[in-house]
């Protein structure tokens, strides 16, 4: 359903088209099957003083699915015109109170995700079969040598962290192992929403174009910057994919134990780039002392300030890098 705020903000972006130099292309499902077919997939791309930025969507109208690709790009572009180098606890919203709202649920997200990762310090376990044995797109990707697992990271009052990952051991160019998070208000817009990232990481994985080459773990070590593709390459990796698969399924816990009222520290302004006719958009940057927050490189010691470091996932006797969908 195209609702009046995307169609405004659609028009918007008509009207901005040159100024901000506003490409969006329709990306295609390389995954094989049918069920793909009548879901719109869009790239948007925007550049601004010498900063170029992209937004990815999905969704089964197009216009929809360019808004929200577009939107996210804008998320990016003023992002990074305030300086912010990662992307975690930011969101851009038509509300102040949806903005925040949403830059809370990423740190979130991200918090349960790092606890279940370096401890299986989480109520983990795989989501009740009845939301997921039907799903026609999970049996296509099970035909195509795709393992799917959908689990509960644990939830607190403000809503449900869930995990998507999948691992294509037996796909026709095997990876190791990708994943998708979600944090929303209910269990089952969460689980769509981790999905729904998960299928566009398996995607690149059919493309010849978008495909993401691996990288072992001695090679991430030896790079001298890696960023989030790097941690992204890890995953794929078949020794270290295998390694975390094994990790992720044996984790479990009979309790969540996610901070339940984490206090935060949120920042939210207009959305307001010099030069540029701006719609109702508001941009927040959540930070939170009572959560873990993502950090990206192969210097991964701030864990140790957080957890014991004796019981830290470790990899070769180092601290197992996190990986990100």
């Amino acid at each position: 359903m195209v609702t009046e705020e995307i169609l405004s903000h659609y028009n918007w972006s008509l009207r901005v088209k040159d100024r901000l130099k506003i490409r969006v292309f329709k990306r295609r499902w390389e995954i094989p099957g049918e069920e793909f077919a009548p879901q719109y997939y869009s790239c948007a791309f925007m550049n601004y003083a010498g900063k170029e930025v992209f937004g990815l969507s999905s969704h089964s109208s197009s216009i929809v699915s360019q808004t929200i690709s577009i939107l996210e790009a804008y998320e990016r572009l003023f992002m990074r015109t305030k300086g912010i180098k990662n992307s975690n606890g930011c969101a851009i919203h038509s509300s102040p109170e949806q903005s925040e709202k949403a830059a809370k649920f990423e740190v979130m997200e991200r918090d349960a995700y790092l606890r279940f990762h370096y401890l299986g310090q989480i109520y983990s376990k795989k989501i009740y079969n009845h939301i997921i044995q039907n799903n026609s797109l999970i049996e296509v990707l099970q035909k195509n040598g795709i393992g799917i697992q959908i689990r509960l990271l644990g939830k607190n009052k403000h809503g449900f962290a869930t995990l998507a990952s999948a691992n294509g051991f037996n796909a026709k160019n095997p990876f190791g192992i990708t994943i998708g998070l979600g944090f929303k208000d209910s269990l089952e817009c969460s689980i769509e929403s981790a999905f729904s990232e998960l299928i566009r990481m398996i995607n690149n994985q059919f493309s010849n174009e978008h495909r993401l080459p691996p990288i072992s773990f001695e090679s991430f070590q030896s790079h001298s910057n890696p960023g989030v593709h790097e941690h992204i390459r890890l995953g794929l990796d078949l020794q270290y994919g295998d390694f975390l698969k094994k990790r992720y399924e044996d984790a479990s816990l009979n309790e969540s134990i996610l901070p339940d009222a984490p206090s935060f520290i949120v920042k939210t302004e207009k959305a307001i780039l010099p030069g540029v006719e701006t719609p109702e958009l508001y941009f927040s940057y959540a930070q939170s002392e009572d959560l873990v927050n993502i950090k990206f490189g192969k210097d991964q010691k701030y864990i140790e300030k957080v957890f014991n470091k004796e019981k830290v996932l470790k990899f070769n006797k180092c601290i197992a890098i996190h990986i990100l969908g």
